[in-house]
């Protein structure tokens, strides 16, 4: 009877490295683009995102004990957010081989923002720009595993699908309100309202408190393009955001930008703005 015990023990160890292979781990820089990975990865990949829930991207800083969680991540997708340079910096010293894109980069640059002389980094909440960074991963997945380029190629034409779908939808539910405004305390929506033609009024310049010339500023424009709604997010001071809402008597709601549901959080944002718009001011 032990004479089999070698054998056997030695085909399950066999078995074992050619079935039981981690996933390659893929790293992304904010939690929307999780969807984007698992979706046109096909569940080939192991998907994390380098910020936490609730977390303030402009001044976020990595734990040593949050690093020793993503330091085997096999691809970088990032968007040059600002805690982005130090953590790659550890995770190229921890992986030398570690490949990276940077999904903004990925975004035709006539169609880019800017905002206070840098580049508007919130592209993915417009759904047409996202199909470019979408392409963007769809390459860099099969150049991890190029024996699957077939199955990712198919799964990115169905989220490809799924996002114009999504864009069509808030053109539908939006178009009744061309022109008007949302008033939000963080400028997060520049995209969004390009696409549908929206106006952004922001309270707060650079996190900061808004002055009283700035509010009046507000005020004029808010009467002047029939804002619908105020929207707060809740990584940021919403403090502004509501005086301006009840000096104006504006709905006001919470919305965070970067919650990892995308499809359904882009699709339920629409939804919100679209039914207060066409309810009855009181």
């Amino acid at each position: 009877m032990k004479k089999f015990i070698t054998p056997l023990f030695c085909f399950l160890s066999i078995g074992v490295a050619l079935f039981g292979q981690s996933k390659p781990e893929v790293l992304v820089s904010i939690p929307p683009y999780v969807e984007f990975v698992e979706e046109i990865g096909g569940g080939l990949f192991e998907v994390k995102a380098a910020l936490p829930k609730g977390a303030d991207p402009h001044h976020f800083e990595i734990s040593p004990k949050d690093f020793a969680t993503l330091s085997n991540a096999k691809l970088w997708v990032g968007i040059g957010e600002s805690f982005e340079k130090t953590l790659l910096f550890s995770l190229h010293k921890s992986n030398p081989n570690l490949q990276e894109i940077n999904l903004t980069t990925a975004v035709p640059k006539n169609l880019l923002e800017t905002s206070h002389g840098s580049t508007d980094l919130h592209t993915w909440m417009s759904p047409k720009l996202a199909i470019y960074q979408a392409v963007a991963i769809k390459d860099a997945l099969i150049n991890l595993l190029p024996n699957e380029k077939d199955s990712i190629q198919k799964n990115f034409f169905i989220f490809k699908e799924k996002l114009e779908t999504l864009d069509k939808s808030l053109h539908a539910l939006l178009s009744p309100n061309k022109h008007r405004a949302i008033i939000t305390s963080h400028g997060s929506f520049a995209y969004f309202c390009k696409e549908y033609d929206l106006s952004q009024i922001t309270i707060e310049e650079e996190g900061k408190s808004p002055l009283p010339k700035n509010l009046k500023q507000v005020f004029q424009k808010a009467k002047a393009l029939n804002a619908i709604c105020v929207i707060t997010e809740p990584q940021f001071s919403s403090k502004g955001a509501e005086m301006v809402g009840m000096q104006l008597a504006l709905p006001m709601f919470c919305f965070d930008p970067l919650k990892e549901d995308y499809i359904n959080n882009m699709q339920g944002f629409g939804e919100t703005i679209a039914k207060i718009a066409h309810e009855p001011k009181k």
